[in-house]
């Protein structure tokens, strides 16, 4: 993305008329773009160029202007019951099923975590000595 600010100009097919694009001509509204065709000014919200341009493009054009990030996930899924004393009759169980996506490079910090606490955390009936069991 360009942060400064910066021109670019775009060819009349025809030989008439070029057209100059300004981005982030006013440090205020870097939202906006100039447009200059024939002398004539226009300004235009990026947002709205934007959306112009992926809207005439080609299928495989609009999948290159979007970024995709592929993230591995693990799925925890949990069944949990839940004895209900009020509005049913009482004793009835609900099981309500939850299901958590976590991203994998988390699960595996967790889990390291974990095996360092096991790991650093002292075994109550171990004490060191020969004898004891």
């Amino acid at each position: 993305m360009i942060k400064t600010k910066a021109q670019a100009v775009i060819d009349d097919q025809e030989g008439v008329n070029n057209i100059t694009f300004d981005v982030n001509y006013n440090p205020k509204r870097k939202d906006l773009i100039k447009v200059t065709l024939a002398n004539k000014i226009s300004v235009i919200k990026k947002d709205d160029l934007w959306n112009f341009v992926f809207t005439i493009v080609q299928t495989s054009q609009q999948q290159r202007m979007i970024p995709v990030v592929k993230t591995e996930m693990i799925r925890y899924q949990k069944q949990h019951e839940i004895r209900l004393q009020k509005d049913m009759k009482a004793g009835e169980i609900v099981v309500a099923h939850c299901a958590v996506n976590v991203e994998e490079e988390i699960d595996k910090a967790f889990r390291r975590e974990i095996e360092e606490k096991k790991l650093s955390t002292p075994i109550p009936y171990l004490t060191g000595k020969k004898d004891s069991v």
